[in-house]
């Protein structure tokens, strides 16, 4: 990829990347910043990528990791495009327990 040059070469590049992205295509995106990696952020994205596989949905769901989303004490944050539905910390079963539950530190 070439070196952008300018604020509006980088404007240019998002819109040719939204255009091609499939809207309607289910996108669950979990933060991968510091405070939610320390929370387990890791385990909730292989639960999900091990759920979609058991499933076989892993050709109609996509899975991102993100930067951090801004809500850090509510670790770990999962939000669910295109309904934009937001998970903080609620998510439970195996290897999706809430940091709040077994550390001081987050």
């Amino acid at each position: 990829m070439p070196k952008l040059k300018s604020a509006n070469e980088l404007e240019q590049l998002r819109q040719k990347i939204k255009s091609e992205r499939a809207t309607t295509k289910p996108c669950v995106s979990i933060c991968s910043g510091t405070g939610c990696r320390a929370c387990g952020s890791e385990n909730v994205y292989q639960a999900f990528v091990d759920e979609l596989k058991k499933n076989k949905l892993q050709d109609k769901v996509d899975i991102r990791t993100t930067g951090c989303q801004g809500f850090c004490e509510r670790a770990s944050v999962v939000v669910i495009f295109p309904d934009e539905i937001f998970y903080l910390n609620e998510i439970g079963g195996p290897g999706l327990s809430g940091c709040h539950q077994d550390s001081q530190h987050c």
